[in-house]
Protein backbone atom coordinates (compact mmCIF):
# COMPACT_ATOMS: atom_id res chain seq x y z
CA UNK A 1 0.00 0.00 0.00
CA UNK A 2 1.87 3.31 -0.72
CA UNK A 3 1.19 6.55 0.58
CA UNK A 4 -1.45 8.90 -0.37
CA UNK A 5 -3.52 5.70 -2.43
CA UNK A 6 -6.81 4.38 -1.45
CA UNK A 7 -5.63 0.39 -1.47
CA UNK A 8 -6.69 -1.82 -3.66
CA UNK A 9 -8.15 -5.61 -3.52
CA UNK A 10 -5.95 -7.76 -5.58
CA UNK A 11 -7.61 -11.10 -7.11
CA UNK A 12 -4.87 -13.81 -7.46
CA UNK A 13 -5.95 -16.75 -9.88
CA UNK A 14 -4.80 -20.31 -8.45
CA UNK A 15 -5.13 -23.78 -9.67
CA UNK A 16 -5.41 -26.95 -8.33
CA UNK A 17 -5.60 -29.62 -10.88
CA UNK A 18 -8.68 -29.08 -12.67
CA UNK A 19 -10.08 -27.18 -9.91
CA UNK A 20 -9.93 -23.03 -10.52
CA UNK A 21 -9.84 -21.05 -7.34
CA UNK A 22 -9.49 -17.08 -7.00
CA UNK A 23 -7.90 -15.69 -3.93
CA UNK A 24 -9.24 -12.20 -3.34
CA UNK A 25 -6.57 -10.38 -1.10
CA UNK A 26 -8.66 -7.75 0.15
CA UNK A 27 -7.22 -4.57 2.51
CA UNK A 28 -8.66 -3.73 5.51
CA UNK A 29 -8.38 0.20 6.23
CA UNK A 30 -9.53 2.47 9.53
CA UNK A 31 -12.15 1.42 12.39
CA UNK A 32 -13.33 -2.28 10.29
CA UNK A 33 -9.54 -3.37 11.61
CA UNK A 34 -11.09 -3.58 14.72
CA UNK A 35 -13.15 -6.60 13.58
CA UNK A 36 -10.37 -8.44 12.35
CA UNK A 37 -7.62 -8.25 15.74
CA UNK A 38 -5.86 -5.37 13.59
CA UNK A 39 -5.15 -7.32 10.42
CA UNK A 40 -4.22 -5.50 7.10
CA UNK A 41 -5.69 -7.73 4.61
CA UNK A 42 -8.48 -10.14 4.55
CA UNK A 43 -7.89 -13.52 2.06
CA UNK A 44 -10.85 -14.74 0.61
CA UNK A 45 -10.96 -17.69 -1.80
CA UNK A 46 -13.74 -18.79 -3.59
CA UNK A 47 -14.32 -21.25 -6.66
CA UNK A 48 -14.69 -20.73 -10.31
CA UNK A 49 -17.84 -21.91 -10.80
CA UNK A 50 -20.31 -20.87 -14.37
CA UNK A 51 -23.64 -21.71 -12.39
CA UNK A 52 -22.61 -18.94 -10.33
CA UNK A 53 -25.07 -15.95 -9.71
CA UNK A 54 -24.54 -12.01 -11.39
CA UNK A 55 -22.17 -10.10 -8.96
CA UNK A 56 -23.96 -7.19 -7.48
CA UNK A 57 -22.97 -3.17 -8.71
CA UNK A 58 -21.89 -2.36 -4.99
CA UNK A 59 -18.98 -5.25 -4.88
CA UNK A 60 -18.13 -4.77 -8.41
CA UNK A 61 -17.72 -0.80 -7.59
CA UNK A 62 -16.28 -1.62 -4.08
CA UNK A 63 -13.59 -4.77 -5.20
CA UNK A 64 -12.49 -3.69 -8.72
CA UNK A 65 -13.09 0.34 -8.47
CA UNK A 66 -15.84 -0.53 -11.30
CA UNK A 67 -17.29 2.84 -12.39
CA UNK A 68 -21.30 2.49 -13.14
CA UNK A 69 -21.47 1.95 -16.48
CA UNK A 70 -18.83 -0.91 -16.49
CA UNK A 71 -20.45 -2.44 -13.43
CA UNK A 72 -23.55 -2.26 -15.74
CA UNK A 73 -21.82 -3.72 -18.50
CA UNK A 74 -19.92 -6.33 -16.41
CA UNK A 75 -22.95 -7.54 -14.86
CA UNK A 76 -24.91 -8.13 -18.41
CA UNK A 77 -21.80 -10.23 -19.30
CA UNK A 78 -22.11 -12.08 -16.44
CA UNK A 79 -25.60 -12.82 -16.90
CA UNK A 80 -24.79 -14.40 -20.47
CA UNK A 81 -25.46 -11.32 -22.47
CA UNK A 82 -22.97 -10.56 -25.69
CA UNK A 83 -20.86 -7.33 -25.87
CA UNK A 84 -23.24 -6.84 -28.82
CA UNK A 85 -26.70 -7.34 -26.80
CA UNK A 86 -25.10 -5.18 -24.16
CA UNK A 87 -24.64 -2.56 -25.85
CA UNK A 88 -28.32 -2.02 -27.37
CA UNK A 89 -29.84 -2.72 -24.13
CA UNK A 90 -27.57 -0.33 -22.38
CA UNK A 91 -28.60 1.83 -24.90
CA UNK A 92 -24.42 2.58 -25.92
CA UNK A 93 -22.55 2.38 -28.84
CA UNK A 94 -20.52 -0.98 -29.20
CA UNK A 95 -17.90 1.23 -29.65
CA UNK A 96 -18.29 2.51 -26.32
CA UNK A 97 -18.98 -1.01 -24.51
CA UNK A 98 -15.36 -2.17 -26.64
CA UNK A 99 -13.45 0.54 -24.31
CA UNK A 100 -15.75 -0.22 -21.42
CA UNK A 101 -14.63 -3.82 -21.53
CA UNK A 102 -11.28 -2.75 -22.21
CA UNK A 103 -11.23 -0.82 -18.93
CA UNK A 104 -13.03 -3.65 -16.80
CA UNK A 105 -10.36 -5.88 -18.46
CA UNK A 106 -7.63 -3.74 -16.83
CA UNK A 107 -9.06 -3.14 -13.81
CA UNK A 108 -10.05 -7.20 -13.06
CA UNK A 109 -6.74 -8.29 -14.54
CA UNK A 110 -8.25 -10.57 -16.93
CA UNK A 111 -7.18 -10.54 -20.94
CA UNK A 112 -10.81 -12.47 -22.36
CA UNK A 113 -13.91 -12.32 -21.88
CA UNK A 114 -14.64 -16.21 -20.59
CA UNK A 115 -12.10 -15.06 -18.21
CA UNK A 116 -13.83 -11.84 -17.13
CA UNK A 117 -17.41 -13.61 -16.97
CA UNK A 118 -15.86 -16.46 -14.99
CA UNK A 119 -13.65 -14.23 -12.21
CA UNK A 120 -17.11 -11.96 -11.67
CA UNK A 121 -19.31 -14.89 -11.48
CA UNK A 122 -17.21 -15.88 -8.78
CA UNK A 123 -17.07 -12.66 -7.69
CA UNK A 124 -21.04 -13.20 -7.09
CA UNK A 125 -20.15 -15.27 -3.91
CA UNK A 126 -18.98 -12.60 -2.12
CA UNK A 127 -21.26 -10.08 0.13
CA UNK A 128 -21.15 -6.70 1.15
CA UNK A 129 -21.30 -6.59 5.41
CA UNK A 130 -22.94 -3.46 5.68
CA UNK A 131 -21.65 -1.62 9.04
Amino acid sequence: MRAGLAPRAKTIPVSCGIDRQLAHVIPICGATRNFFYEARLLLVMTKVDAAALVPSKEILTRLYQLTDSEARLARMLAAGRSLKDSALLLGISYGTARSYLVRIFRKTETNQQSELVAVLKTTAQISVIHQ
